[in-house]
């Protein structure tokens, strides 16, 4: 939501806000965007009580992952590699 001033919030920024929460690469569980969705969504539900901004445009925005994390098949391990790794980790004495 960046620079843009209260007053001038909209609907689409706070969907952009929380699907780049989810798009920007760090990773963050779903646990986390849901907690800070819930926290700018109370600052702008104070707003509206303080009269600040007539509505709350994070109300009722729901949000859902871009997309699935998945793995690539690539990157699992087989057993055979597992074991190959197991056997030249040094054990400790």
């Amino acid at each position: 939501m960046g620079q843009k001033p209260l007053a001038g919030l909209a609907r689409r920024d706070f969907e952009k806000f929380a699907k780049g929460l989810y798009a920007d690469g760090t990773g963050l569980a779903a646990s986390t965007v849901h907690d800070r969705m819930v926290m700018v969504a109370a600052m702008l539900e104070a707003a509206v009580v303080d009269k600040r901004i007539q509505d709350n445009p994070g109300r009722g925005v729901r949000v859902s992952r871009a997309g699935p994390l998945a793995v690539d098949d690539d990157e699992i391990p087989t057993p055979g590699e597992l074991i190959t790794r197991k056997s030249a980790t040094p054990r400790s004495i």
